[in-house]
């Protein structure tokens, strides 16, 4: 009989490719939507899933579809964007919560929660040079790192006391094929390489960012949420990627196609793209599950090939 994952949040970017790789795996699919009225992204995975509608906010709803559903597995990809403090605090903080305590009286044991790099805050704020990993101090300088370190703080929790094997990913910005931008515009270079068209990216091109491709983050939350696999011996786990500025990433593009590259940048004044962490060891990862990026100019590739695939007829 196959297994079960529960995929809070799968019609996203990451939770579509989280998908694909845990039907490859064995597993059937029951995503949560607070709003399932197609399944979007997932359509061509509709044999193996089946969409409900419920939030991490109300404890009684996941509860039941936790019961109903008797997963093997739980990722919570949920998280929480114009709702105000106090939408983000239901989703994002309580709604942590609410999973786990689901995970628990269900009887589900595995759990994975998408946690990011913004638990660190800027890497000024630890040193230009200092290499951070899952036991370095936490400076989150926002809500969403702060609601971040918090599920992880729970988590750990919840698998002292209940023995729960819960494992949270630190993600930095993600990109590759199914967005237009990625996040703070890191798919930009590619799009300009495949489209031959001039953009412009809010941000200074010697600002550095560490990126890891959206297939490497389904990845890394399969391999922490198999049951096939063994537990995860630690509650963190850092993702880490490729450590690159905004103009390398323009030249890692112009490599792969044979037409210039057209993107420019135009700083504005509150330079939040210097306000994350990018030099990142991922060792803990690597050392337990053998896990590798791709490179930036494979993962870029792979975004260009999928942009002249959609505008060629």
């Amino acid at each position: 009989m196959s297994a079960t994952a529960l995929l809070i949040g799968g019609r996203g970017f990451v939770g579509s490719r989280l998908t694909p790789v845990l039907v490859e795996r064995g597993f059937r699919m029951v995503c949560v939507e607070p709003t399932a009225t197609n399944l979007g992204r997932l359509t061509p995975w509709a044999d193996h899933v089946d969409l409900v509608t419920g939030s991490v906010a109300d404890l009684d709803a996941i509860a039941e579809i936790v019961g109903r559903v008797k997963p093997d597995l739980i990722v919570n990809l949920a998280f929480a964007r114009g709702l105000g403090i106090a939408g983000e605090l239901d989703v994002m903080a309580r709604g942590t919560w609410n999973v786990l305590e689901a995970a628990v009286a269900g009887g589900c044991r595995r759990v994975v929660l998408a946690s990011s790099v913004r638990v660190y805050g800027p890497q000024r704020a630890h040193g230009l040079d200092t290499l951070l990993n899952e036991d370095s101090p936490v400076k989150p300088i926002l809500r969403y790192g702060h609601y971040k370190y918090l599920g992880e703080q729970v988590a750990a929790d919840y698998r002292r006391k209940h023995g729960l094997e819960a494992a949270a990913l630190r993600i930095p910005m993600a990109y590759g094929p199914g967005v237009r931008e990625g996040a703070y515009g890191v798919c930009v270079p590619a799009l300009a390489a495949a489209t031959g068209d001039s953009m412009t990216l809010p941000y200074d091109g010697a600002a550095t960012l560490c990126l890891a491709h959206v297939g490497e983050v389904a990845r890394a939350l399969a391999d922490l949420g198999d049951p096939a696999v063994a537990p995860p011996q630690h509650g963190v786990y850092e993702l880490g990627g490729h450590m690159v500025t905004y103009s390398e990433m323009v030249e890692v593009a112009a490599a792969l196609v044979d037409t210039p590259v057209d993107v420019r940048f135009a700083p504005e004044p509150r330079a939040t793209e210097y306000d994350f962490a990018y030099r990142l060891d991922n060792r803990r990862l690597a050392d337990e599950y053998g896990f590798e990026h791709r490179s930036l100019g494979d993962g870029y590739q792979s975004i260009i090939d999928h942009v002249r695939t959609e505008v060629t007829p």
